[in-house]
């Protein structure tokens, strides 16, 4: 007598977390399991989840520590026991395009979505998402960099905007014709109030011009002179 031919049809479950409001729900749990220290980045202006500056579905499954499927078992003061475990986790990709902090600013304890997607054989469960509130996103160093050395003629004052010249001849009137601030973030709305004096009134060669960078944004960058 030949084989008799079977078939195990994949088990559809709807993703509930661990540990659905009903104790009695009899669909299947997905848990997941997600690295406690959480996602972190420098800020980029954007709320995009990034490990080790790489964006990528495999980067971000660095991320991801555990996932399984709960199979039958029970919700006893909020802990599902009983039931059997089936590893899924290398069948669960994170969807980039769908995985994102809160927002773009700086901060700790920041809330941050995964998009998952299962890719296995024994279920089909419906792309979803998890939330965890672990991320970081840390400020982004400007350079401050003095563009030109100055000159004015003596007028009783330290006064430099408005008065003193640059090596090209041309007057500085603003804060931008005194420095120049690199690496800051393509949008984001900056303004450059930077100030500037001499040590003293008096004629010479050689003096000392003192700046001050000050540059009004989101905070989430800070300076740091050349």
């Amino acid at each position: 007598m030949g084989d008799a031919k079977g078939q195990i049809r994949p088990l559809h479950i709807t993703p509930y977390d661990p540990t659905p409001t009903d104790p009695h729900n009899p669909n299947p749990r997905v848990s997941m399991a997600f690295d406690a220290t959480g996602p972190s980045k420098v800020y980029d202006g954007t709320a995009t989840v990034k490990h080790n500056d790489v964006g990528t579905a495999d980067a971000l499954k660095n991320y991801l520590t555990g996932a399984k499927v709960i199979l039958g078992g029970t919700v006893v003061g909020g802990v599902v026991t009983g039931g059997t475990e089936v590893n899924i986790w290398k069948d669960i990709a994170i969807d980039p395009t769908k995985t994102h902090y809160d927002d773009k600013m700086v901060g700790s304890s920041k809330n941050v979505t995964y998009g998952l997607k299962y890719t296995g054989n024994n279920f089909t469960i419906d792309d979803f998402t998890r939330s965890v509130s672990t991320g970081i996103i840390t400020t982004k160093d400007v350079t401050v960099a003095v563009k030109s050395p100055l000159t004015k003629a003596y007028d009783a004052t330290r006064d430099v905007l408005g008065v003193a010249k640059n090596a090209s001849g041309a007057t500085v009137t603003t804060a931008d014709d005194l420095v120049k601030l690199t690496g800051l973030i393509a949008g984001d709305r900056v303004s450059n109030t930077t100030t500037a004096f001499y040590d003293t009134k008096n004629a010479g060669t050689g003096k000392t011009v003192a700046y001050t960078p000050v540059a009004q944004w989101c905070g989430c960058c800070e300076l740091s002179p050349c």
